[in-house]
């Protein structure tokens, strides 16, 4: 999997696309839909990771205080 500042880099590259030599409406909305799709998957990747992070340190620490006590 790539980081997300790589599929940043991809919807540059189509925006770019968009405002240079592209001239057909049709090429420009294609590029533009997958400007965003890149951004899209740069933001999950963003949320996975963050998700992971999570998942790390609450195995590493263990049950909460409160959910101890619950017990």
């Amino acid at each position: 999997m790539e980081k997300p500042e790589d599929y940043e880099a991809h919807a540059i590259d189509c925006l770019a696309l968009v405002q240079g030599a592209i001239k057909s409406p049709d090429d420009k909305a294609t590029l533009l839909e997958m400007a965003k799709a890149w951004l899209k998957l740069a933001q999950h990747v963003r949320e996975t990771e963050k998700e992971k992070v999570c998942l790390v340190r609450s195995h590493r620490t263990g049950p909460s205080a409160d959910t101890r006590k619950a017990a």
